[in-house]
């Protein structure tokens, strides 16, 4: 059995985007998409419906992969359509794509492209979503912590 690091009992690690990270505790709800929605994507709610998250939008979640896990973990990331229903995770670590290279323990803010990045010393607490519990390369998947 492999050792049990923030949860990941048995997992190596790896994930794949939109692919809750671990067996801690979720909070999950179901929201309408108001557009084409990525697997992984920051979401903010508008007019009653989910839409991809831009830094300065008000951030309620990521949204939650709906199908079970890729046979290879790459960044292959599938999406919800306009008007389906949409699996948001409120709280709890989830595989994200990152704009750049981050580092474990770096604070996350919801990137200009849709995907997240680490915060610099200037940034506002209200823009920061989570913490990245993986490092990450350039368009590659991290764990974010929320």
């Amino acid at each position: 059995m492999s050792e049990n690091k923030q949860g990941r009992q048995y997992m190596d690690g790896k994930i794949s985007v939109g692919h809750v990270a671990d067996t801690s505790l979720q909070q999950v709800r179901t929201e309408p998409a108001g557009e084409v929605i990525p697997y992984g994507a920051p979401l903010t709610l508008v007019d009653g419906v989910v839409k991809v998250a831009k830094p300065g939008d008000s951030f309620i979640g990521i949204a939650r992969a709906f199908e079970g896990l890729i046979d290879t973990f790459e960044t292959k990331v599938g999406a919800f359509n306009e008007k389906e229903p949409v699996s948001v995770l409120y709280a709890g670590s989830i595989g994200v794509v990152v704009a750049e290279a981050i580092t474990s323990g770096a604070k996350a803010i919801i990137a200009a492209d849709g995907k997240f990045k680490a915060a610099v010393a200037e940034t506002e607490q209200k823009d920061i979503v989570g913490t990245f519990w993986t490092d990450g390369s350039v368009d590659g998947i991290a764990t974010l912590h929320i």
